[in-house]
């Protein structure tokens, strides 16, 4: 998956591909591990999303976003 602009200020674009029918969960932690934010976006088709995010509620430094599905776990 994609996560862009980085560094965000306000919001950010996720871009991400599934191969299957899948629940999406995305979660985003801290740099001491503490998850912030999660959002489940339910089980979703075959294919390609774009989930835009506010983040402006988020103090500046470096975040962990967690992508998990049905075909596994990725991270950025």
């Amino acid at each position: 998956f994609k996560v862009f602009p980085n560094p965000a200020t306000d919001h950010i674009q996720l871009n991400y591909q599934l191969d299957g029918t899948s629940a999406a969960v995305v979660s985003i932690y801290d740099v001491t591990g503490k998850l912030v934010y999660s959002e489940n976006y339910g089980t979703q088709l075959t294919g390609t999303y774009s989930q835009n995010m506010e983040v402006v509620q988020f103090d500046a430094c470096a975040y962990t976003l967690i992508l998990t599905s049905s075909q596994g776990i990725s991270g950025r």
